[in-house]
């Protein structure tokens, strides 16, 4: 009885410490339950705040799985990648290819291989909204009799924002490049030593550089001329750390012998940052071609000059006008000297529509003779001669000339009768060097008696201009129907580039066409008598 009663005990102790034993292996089971709940929860917390999702394929039915948010990152609804074929259907047609691709390279690698496999693809989501993802992972189990894969896992990530960040970098970079080829200066950067780590197309243009590449020093781009003086800079730059600006450099343009270049460099050095070092890193260059613009600055002086001169020798001429003119009273004094400075404007006028560079002698006389022709009165005046050009230094005295041959004739000659006639002809003597111009008018009226008593200031005017100013000589015959004067002047002093006198070229056809017509003026010009 007490032997069965001790076993009873023995076998009762026995349970209770099973129980103990059973209790402490629930309790660790539940510790360690509870353990990969949170890390279940952690990784899915880190899956989806990363954007990724884990996945398994298994070969049996091509039937995929992975973490909760795999149909999310997907933009499908919970539970619809089932299989393989279910994935490939949400992949942008562009990239499908690709996609199929890495997973057929997958499927065939050896055993031995443990390389991932990746690719990167987008998904067309629910919305319409497109994605993009990246998938990679390993096949970790294939049949040992034929290598076919049986099944693989990996992640998915969604790269989304990178891939617009890329392409948002992408586009810059290009706006950049667009701008650095494109702008009208030559655009460089250097490395400390002098050697190009970038430049644009434009300086390589300036320079006539036949190879222009990354890697290439100074010398190896630039002529020698123009290299010197930038290696000077480039070297101070790196030197003082300081911007040096506007260096000058003259060289000669190897495409065109000759062609002086002038040039301004810019040299940038670029520093550290705060903390990183002392030293220059590198040193941006920026060179302008301004050679168009110092030979426009250039052009523009000598035309001040030119105009300033001019201006001083219309004042010297209008000046002498009013000094040496005669009249009876002040009405006369003031219109001879109106009529005088009229002919100098009127010269200016001319020059100023060519640039200073001459007139055409038809257009001046044209406009000398306008003021005095009334309208309607266009057959009294005839115009013969070839298609000349006066120097812009004759331009002036021969205007004055024309004018004073004008004036007597509205007081004294055909002008000053209504049936009067002037003509006037020009030809081009080559083999003599000279411009030959008549000036033949017939009055219509009683015979001239004779040359007139008196010379006066109309006469003076024309043997000033033309004999003291042109070089020229002048002979003035009053015969009964009226005034002939005949103009010599050399053609070295009159035409800047003469031309063959064979004709009166368009503008002679053009006037002879449609008969010339005079400009009216309201003014009447009178002056003394020649």
């Amino acid at each position: 009885m007490e032997r069965d009663l001790a076993e009873s005990r023995a076998h009762l102790a026995e349970i209770s410490a099973a129980n103990d034993a059973l209790r402490r292996a629930n309790a660790d089971l539940e510790a360690s339950r509870l353990a990969l709940v949170q890390s279940e929860a952690r990784l899915r917390i880190a899956l989806e705040a990363a954007r990724m999702a884990t996945w398994e394929w298994n070969g049996v039915g091509n039937a995929t799985r992975g973490s909760r948010n795999r149909e999310a990152i997907y933009g499908a609804e919970p539970g619809s990648l089932r299989t393989l074929d279910d994935v490939l259907a949400l992949v942008h047609p562009d990239d499908l290819p690709q996609a199929v691709q890495t997973v057929d390279r997958a499927f065939r690698r050896s055993s031995a291989e443990t390389d991932f496999d990746a690719v990167e693809y987008r998904v067309v989501q629910r919305d319409g909204g497109v994605r993009w993802l990246r998938s990679q992972g390993r096949v970790i189990s294939r049949d040992q009799r034929t290598g076919e894969a049986r099944q693989a896992t990996g992640v998915t990530f969604d790269i989304t924002d990178r891939r617009l960040a890329e392409q948002a970098a992408a586009r810059a970079l290009a706006e950049v490049r667009a701008v650095y080829d494109t702008v009208p200066a030559g655009l460089a950067l250097l490395d400390p030593d002098g050697r190009f780590v970038s430049l644009n197309a434009r300086l390589a243009a300036i320079f006539g550089a036949q190879r222009a590449a990354p890697g290439d020093a100074l010398e190896d781009v630039l002529p020698p001329e123009a290299a010197a003086p930038l290696r000077a800079a480039h070297r101070r730059a790196v030197a003082e750390a300081l911007v040096v600006t506007a260096a000058e450099i003259r060289f000669e343009w190897p495409a065109a012998s000759g062609d002086r270049r002038f040039l301004l460099a810019s040299l940038q050095p670029i520093l550290p940052e705060p903390g990183g070092g002392a030293g220059v890193l590198a040193v941006s260059l920026m060179v302008e071609d301004v050679t168009d613009r110092r030979r426009a600055e250039a052009k523009r002086d000598l035309l001040a000059r030119e105009v300033d001169h001019r201006a001083r020798n219309a004042l010297a001429v209008v000046l002498a006008a009013v000094r040496m003119t005669r009249a009876g009273d002040v009405p006369a004094f003031a219109r001879a000297v109106e009529g005088r400075i009229a002919a100098v404007a009127r010269a200016q006028t001319l020059l100023a529509d060519r640039q200073w560079s001459g007139a055409a002698l038809r257009t001046l006389i044209e406009g000398s003779l306008a003021v005095f022709v009334p309208d309607g009165a266009a057959e009294r005046v005839r115009l013969e001669g070839p298609d000349l050009t006066l120097d812009a230094v004759a331009v002036q005295p021969f205007c004055m000339a024309v004018h004073e041959l004008a004036t007597n004739a509205t007081k004294h000659g055909a002008f000053a009768r209504p049936d009067g006639r002037v003509a006037i002809t020009w030809s081009v003597d080559s083999p003599a060097g000279a411009l030959r111009l008549r000036w033949s008018e017939t009055r219509g009226g009683p015979s001239l008696p004779g040359t007139p008593p008196r010379t006066g200031f109309g006469s003076r005017v024309i043997r000033a201009t033309i004999r003291d100013q042109l070089g020229g000589k002048v002979e003035q015959h009053w015969k009964g129907t009226g005034l002939v004067c005949d103009v010599t002047l050399p053609l070295a002093r009159v035409v800047p580039s003469p031309k063959p006198a064979n004709g009166a070229g368009r503008d002679g056809e053009r006037a002879a066409a449609r008969g010339w017509r005079p400009r009216p003026d309201p003014r009447a010009n009178a002056a003394d008598a020649v």
